[in-house]
């Protein structure tokens, strides 16, 4: 993915603490993303979605569910553990993509390059 269509993507974040959706929003834009956007919680989302769809939604809340709401948005779900259980809880509630901590810039990238291939 070049860096124009990167810095082009339109990023929602959702739910987390407001510590971890800072750290994630200065990640985005330490990466070149220019429009990054934050909902508490699932509702938020829902409605900020409905306002302007984002391109991808990178989130920390468990009740955000992709198929429902948007099924063609790739979903990158942020876990606090990688274990099995939460990995298959993710992968049901339509993540595209699971980013476990600890998260860099890095990594945040490769996720982010992944869940839009192609897209």
């Amino acid at each position: 993915m070049s860096g124009a269509m990167l810095r082009d993507l339109k990023i929602l974040v959702v739910g987390g603490t407001g510590p971890m959706s800072a750290l994630v929003d200065g990640m985005l834009r330490s990466i070149g993303i220019r429009q990054v956007r934050a909902a508490r919680d699932a509702a938020e989302a829902v409605a900020a979605m409905h306002r302007e769809a984002a391109d991808v939604v990178i989130c920390a809340t468990p009740d955000w569910h992709r198929q429902e709401n948007w099924p063609d948005v790739p979903t990158i779900m942020l876990l606090r553990s990688a274990g099995p259980a939460e990995r298959s809880a993710a992968k049901a509630a339509g993540a595209t993509a699971l980013l476990s901590h600890p998260i860099t810039a890095k990594t945040l990238f490769q996720r982010l390059v992944a869940a839009t291939k192609g897209g």
